[in-house]
């Protein structure tokens, strides 16, 4: 993995878990206010950023193949430039998810 490769994916990661926990924040005033649907559909997402969390410490633990790095960059890649919008934009000075 070059060092490129490893700043990317150590961001990613970063900004993937910020952004759970941004999620999680909202889904708990969701629930506390009976908006069930709200709250199932952001554990959804949830989870979704889970799984390129647990790809992207696996890239980063050194044991994937160079081709498997190179996919999970591919894939992180592709994720934040179509599915931002229903994953939410998260602006971390007002920590909310739109």
């Amino acid at each position: 993995m070059t060092p490129e490769q490893k700043e990317f994916l150590v961001q990613a990661e970063t900004d993937m878990l910020e952004r759970i926990q941004i999620i999680r924040n909202n889904s708990n005033d969701y629930l506390e206010n009976g908006a069930n649907y709200a709250f199932v559909l952001c554990n959804a997402k949830i989870n979704f950023i889970s799984s390129i969390i647990t790809d992207i410490s696996w890239a980063l633990s050194g044991n994937a193949p160079t081709v498997v790095v190179e996919s999970i960059i591919l894939a992180v890649q592709h994720v934040e430039e179509n599915f931002s919008h229903f994953l939410g934009t998260c602006d971390s000075t007002k920590k909310v998810c739109k």
